[in-house]
Formats: structure tokens, C-alpha cells, sequence
């Protein structure tokens, strides 16, 4: 495998850029009776219950062909899980999905993403954001906004606005296509998670790079039955062969 210089790279967010953890849809439901400008009209066990009770139903739905679809919106199940409750909000969706996501809270930025984004930005190399997430591309490009100031991403999408999440196909296509029909064969996709991220971009013909914080090497050519990828156990490693580029 030989890493040539792309025309535009791809990354995943949760894991990546982000040093997310673990969802707590308990706590999230506790941050919608929050977002509530009628507290009085319920009571936040009550808000908890039925948000379990629609994150619960919404985690098992699946496509035919087994690649799983992305959750609702997080807007949605919030709206539903508020009128259910007879609650009212005078929140935005980008700040009831904040709220809710990371319970004003959000996670820090993975290190040395921004470093790696600016010499991506500074070689010319074309960059963009694709997310399985239940909230919107607006939310996410907020926080993103937020978390890394200097990032050049032309955009950034999420399974919530595009219905197919990684690995579909589809979900990759339409981010090839927003890009102006770029060839995938001329882009890299960066991410952390192998089923997701490494197999849905080699599927599409994308050079893949697994983000795998375990590893012991920090570059190590890899390959799987899909085809060949390379995993980095840092940023930090990736670097020195992009500023060779």
C-alpha cells in the first residue's frame, strides 16, 4: 500500500475529532425536561421514562440489507418526548440537540486534530466532515465551530439530514457528490471505528486511515478481506507522512 496525496479527505467526527464518550441516553433524557419551559406541566421522571421509552424503539430499527440506518433526528424524538409530556420549549433545534447530545457538556477535541487540519488546509488538500449522528449537520458544524475555530471543512454532513449512515454506500455518495463528483479513488476517509469508517470507505474505493488509540505502533499498514488500510495510534503519527506529501 502507498499512500498518495489526495484531493480531498474525509473524516468522521465522534472518536476522531471528538474524544466522545459513551452515550448516556439516561442523562439526555434528564436534559430534555431541562430544555422544558414548562417544567411545572410534568415532572422530569416522567420525561426520563418516555425518552427511554422512544430512544429504546428508535435504536432497533435496521435497513432490509442489515446497514443500519441512523436513529431519527435527535430534534425529533426531543419534540415527541415534549409533547407526549405536555411540555412546551422555546429552544432552537440546534440548541435542543446540544442540550440534549452532550448535556451542555461537549467533549474535548481529539489532540492534534487541529494541527493535522492545518497542514491539510496549508498543502491545498480539499477537507470535509461525514457523521453517523442523530443530530442535524447544523448542530454538529456549530460545535465543530466551536471545538476547532481554524478548521477549513467545505462541509459538513450527518446521517440524521441524509437518512443511510456508515458503511452504506449511499451515505458516501452523497457526500461525493456535495464535494462537485469528486473520484473517491482520490480521497481519503479518516476514522475510528472499523466497521463503520474502514469498511464502508473501502467499499467506495477510498484510501481508509483508522484512528486505533490501542495500537502499539504508531504507522502500521493493515489489511482486512475488503482490501488494505493504514492505522495510526495518534494524529500526531499521521503528520509526518502528510507534510511528505
Amino acid at each position: 500500500m502507498e499512500l498518495k496525496r489526495p484531493s480531498m479527505i474525509f473524516f468522521d467526527f465522534g472518536g476522531t475529532l471528538t474524544n466522545d464518550k459513551p452515550f448516556d441516553s439516561e442523562r439526555a433524557g434528564r436534559a430534555v425536561y431541562a430544555c422544558a419551559s414548562n417544567p411545572e406541566a410534568s415532572d422530569e421522571e416522567t420525561v426520563v421514562r418516555l425518552w427511554m421509552e422512544m430512544f429504546s424503539d428508535a435504536c432497533r430499527q435496521s435497513h432490509k440489507d442489515g446497514i443500519a440506518m441512523e436513529i431519527p433526528p435527535m430534534s425529533a424524538m426531543v419534540r415527541c418526548t415534549l409533547d407526549r409530556a405536555g411540555l412546551k420549549t422555546d429552544m432552537s433545534v440546534v440548541e435542543l440537540e446540544t442540550a440534549v447530545q452532550w448535556q451542555w457538556h461537549p467533549y474535548p477535541m481529539m489532540p492534534d486534530a487541529d494541527k493535522l487540519l492545518d497542514l491539510i488546509y496549508d498543502k491545498g488538500i480539499r477537507s470535509a466532515v461525514i457523521s453517523n449522528y442523530s443530530i442535524s449537520s447544523a448542530t454538529l458544524c456549530k460545535r465543530l465551530g466551536e471545538m476547532i475555530p481554524t478548521h477549513h471543512f467545505e462541509f459538513i454532513i450527518t446521517s440524521s439530514d441524509y437518512a443511510y449512515c456508515k458503511p452504506s454506500r449511499q451515505f458516501f455518495e452523497a457526500a461525493f457528490g456535495k464535494a462537485g463528483g469528486i473520484d473517491p479513488r482520490e480521497c481519503w476517509y479518516c476514522g475510528d471505528t472499523f466497521s463503520a469508517d474502514i469498511i464502508g470507505a473501502l467499499g467506495c474505493g477510498m484510501t481508509p486511515i483508522l484512528l486505533d488509540r490501542k495500537s502499539e505502533a504508531e504507522v502500521v499498514y493493515d489489511r482486512c478481506e475488503k482490501g488494505e488500510f493504514l492505522r495510526v495510534n495518534a494524529w500526531k503519527s499521521l503528520i509526518p507522512l502528510v507534510e511528505r506529501l
